[in-house]
């Protein structure tokens, strides 16, 4: 398990373009969102007064304004948005499946970004698969090109199971809170309420780990059936419970330690100095430089952990 961290870490250092490559995708698809954002809020803003607050740090009054009269994708704007709570706003959505009630705008920008990674997640394995081949952007394209239709017919094999999740939370949590009403510990309110959490994320973690190993299977055995993948995907993480996990667990770790050194210096919402707006951009996009390369450092650690274990089938 250590091994294969270390060794999909350095395939990942090994491949910087690898990493540039899906880091300026995502913020192509951003693009588009972040210009119908700024023209909302260049209407709302208009010649007013809070043009000139604004200048000066954050209006609340005018975003209470700005809330109130905004629909769909602008409506999303929050001042978390512009430093870590962004991140813990994602999290907290996922964990809620909040992901899937947000405005159809919304919902658009999500498919899109998901199927542009999709897209090039077949070229990105195969190029972190064979780290001594030379490929460059064209070849990591054309390889996913070549993979999307299967990874596709994986995406919706998975579906189904991630909503049975986000269901099974939405059920048990209200659950809870109804049998501990007349408790009067909250120690065991909080104890039940983990213990749902904790089968909640080792669920949608089983779930991730099973449609990533079906992915690398495509990629390392050809395997041109996505069902037989995705049940190739099951039985490698039920044969290897432990490292399977325990290699998530250790880039979960990594994250959380990655998110903690982004909000010591991540600014927040009332930055108004030109400096001090460049530095909060420029501290956003190294943040999304890293965690895109943690995100391809465990798939390759995962990749290698795949390979070493057929070698001893």
């Amino acid at each position: 398990m250590l091994g294969a961290l270390i060794h999909g870490l350095r395939r990942t250092a090994a491949a910087p373009g690898l990493v540039i490559l899906l880091w300026l995708a995502s913020l192509v698809a951003a693009l588009p969102a972040a210009v119908m954002v700024q023209e909302a809020i260049h209407r709302s803003v208009g010649t007013s007064l809070a043009r000139e607050s604004l200048r000066e740090g954050f209006d609340t009054g005018w975003f209470g304004e700005f809330e109130a009269a905004s629909e769909g994708l602008p409506a999303t704007l929050s001042p978390s948005h512009t430093g870590v709570g962004a991140v813990f706003d994602a999290l907290d959505a996922w964990w809620n499946g909040d992901l899937f009630r947000m405005p159809v705008s919304t919902l658009v920008f999500g498919v899109t970004f998901a199927l542009l990674w999709l897209f090039l997640l077949g070229g990105a394995l195969t190029r972190l698969h064979r780290p001594r081949d030379r490929m460059g952007w064209v070849d990591v394209v054309a390889a996913g090109g070549r993979l999307f239709p299967r990874y596709l017919r994986l995406a919706v094999l998975s579906a189904p199971l991630y909503y049975g999740v986000f269901r099974l939370a939405g059920w048990l949590f209200p659950k809870i809170e109804h049998l501990t009403r007349d408790v009067t510990l909250e120690r065991t309110v909080l104890v039940y309420n983990m213990l749902a959490a904790v089968l909640i994320v080792l669920l949608l973690a089983l779930v991730k780990m099973v449609g990533d190993y079906a992915k690398i299977a495509i990629v390392v055995e050809n395997r041109r059936s996505s069902v037989l993948a995705f049940l190739a995907g099951c039985g490698f993480v039920l044969r290897h419970p432990i490292s399977t996990l325990g290699l998530v667990s250790l880039f979960a770790v990594l994250t959380m330690a990655l998110i903690a050194a982004f909000a010591a210096v991540a600014p927040g919402a009332r930055e108004s100095t030109v400096v001090g707006i460049i530095l909060a951009i420029a501290a956003s996009q190294v943040f999304l430089v890293l965690r895109t390369a943690l995100r391809l450092g465990l798939l390759a650690s995962q990749v290698v952990l795949f390979d070493e274990q057929r070698r001893r089938i």
